[in-house]
């Protein structure tokens, strides 16, 4: 048997040592060497474990008197380094962390969740003369989470000098393997065994053709909103751009979603999210700090536990909701009128609630890419004709001498001409337009039908 540079072993917890002296071999005693300081390292997080599902590991070393602080970005590894501080202020977790754990423990505190603890004993394997053939360090090591151990395990790991035999190491392995032992290549690392019995919170992106309940379909939209603002965040803080301005076009989309996602959300919940994303646009806007953080609470809540209406198959669903919303759209068009503002901005807020749909579908409704191309040129086109102009007040033209109010009809008539112009273009249009509109409709809608007909 060649030398090995180490020897490992899985073994039973609470197995009693074995016999590893042999005489035959020349193994003539077992000395106890030292006990290692014991080693803890403690997760932290909230209480509802913010951290650990955007998979951040926020993770406190100690060993003796010596003590870290690990930071583990995950897959925030663009704005955050995997770090360490060494432990100046015992249990407090250092300021220069702050900023870093911001986005993602918002303003509640942090508590231990978790902690994986090493008991190391190590002995030496002696010859007859007390020369050393070997170091065996068997470690004991235990995964506690709220305080109540959850896994236990015990790693034996035999270290050869050059002085000990192939025969030597084959009794120490066969001895181990009599009680219970696995060979094991490797053990892993402290912190990955602890993930590894906790798990990290992944909702994971759905397939394309994957059929999707509505709570699955609307907890994996709310996460890819949750990531898109915390990378913005990220970004603002890690230096990466002066200003918030991709944050507030997060915060935006994020508004866009909710409006696709309308028939699928409950209303209440739906109503105090959009508004707490628009009151945190407005005091970003303003230079204020973090008011988004209002809005990541709800995002983290609502991507693990969905607030939906209704459960069930999410593609007939969001197919009824575009149909309803294509119809209002056409009713729309057929109410503009040149005159009347409101007809005007109604017909752009349909064309975006239909887009919205489309876009939150993803293709599950059919093949609606040229649907798509078509509202965003619609909008594109209203967009020019929108705008209320108030127009000039009797007491205010009261009030200028001649030339003044010759100057304000002036300037009313131009706000008017600018507006009507492309108003009157579009009305021109606006039959070709769609019909156009309505027969690119029909094909994704009648996708689906006949993929529903087929699996009936």
């Amino acid at each position: 048997m060649a030398k090995l540079s180490q020897l490992r072993f899985e073994m039973p917890y609470q197995v009693d040592a074995p016999v590893l002296t042999d005489e035959a071999s020349g193994i003539d005693r077992v000395r106890l060497c030292s006990r290692d300081p014991e080693t803890v390292i403690r997760l932290l997080d909230t209480t509802d474990e913010r951290l650990l599902c955007a998979g951040v590991l926020l993770l406190h070393h100690q060993q003796g008197e010596q003590a870290e602080w690990i930071v583990r970005p995950g897959e925030w590894r663009e704005w955050i380094e995997t770090t360490t501080w060494q432990d100046q202020s015992g249990d407090e977790v250092p300021d220069s962390l702050g900023p870093i754990l911001a986005p993602f423990r918002r303003s509640a505190p942090l508590v231990t969740i978790a902690s994986v603890t090493t008991e190391r004993a190590r002995y030496e394997l002696l010859d007859i003369d007390g020369a050393g053939l070997g170091c065996v360090l068997d470690d004991r090591v235990t995964v506690r989470r709220a305080g109540l151990a959850v896994s236990r395990r015990r790693q034996v790991t035999v270290e050869p000098t050059d002085e000990m035999t192939s025969l030597q190491q084959a009794v120490v392995s066969n001895r181990l393997m009599d009680t219970g032992g696995r060979c094991a290549q490797t053990f892993g690392d402290p912190i990955d065994q602890l993930t590894e019995v906790l798990g990290i919170c992944d909702i994971g992106e759905p397939g394309k053709t994957e059929e999707l309940t509505t709570e699955r379909f609307v907890g994996c939209r709310l996460t890819r909103c949750l990531r898109s603002v915390l990378r913005a965040d990220l970004t603002r803080r890690s230096g990466l751009s002066d200003t918030g301005d991709a944050l507030i076009a997060e915060l935006r989309e994020l508004q866009r979603v909710i409006d696709g996602m309308r028939p699928l959300l409950e209303p209440v919940w739906a109503d105090e999210l959009r508004w707490k994303a628009g009151r945190a646009i407005d005091r970003l806007a303003e230079g204020e700090n973090d008011p988004h953080f209002e809005v990541l609470d709800m995002l983290s809540s609502g991507a693990r536990a969905p607030r939906v209406q209704e459960s069930g198959p999410v593609t007939a669903i969001l197919t009824t909701e575009a149909s309803v919303r294509f119809s209002d759209l056409l009713a729309r068009l057929d109410a503009l009128d040149i005159t009347d503002d409101a007809t005007w901005s109604d017909a752009r807020a349909a064309v975006d609630a239909v887009g919205s749909v489309l876009e939150l579908a993803e293709g599950r409704i059919g093949r609606t890419t040229s649907v798509e191309r078509r509202l965003t040129k619609l909008g594109e086109i209203l967009q020019p004709t929108l705008g209320e102009i108030p127009c000039p007040q009797p007491g205010q033209i009261a009030a200028l001498d001649p030339l003044a109010a010759y100057e304000l009809g002036r300037s009313y008539q131009a706000q008017l001409d600018s507006v009507s112009a492309p108003r009157e273009r579009l009305l021109g249009e606006l039959p070709r337009l769609r019909r156009k509109l309505k027969e690119q409709w029909i094909a994704p809608l009648e996708s689906v039908v006949a993929l529903e007909s087929c699996d009936e």
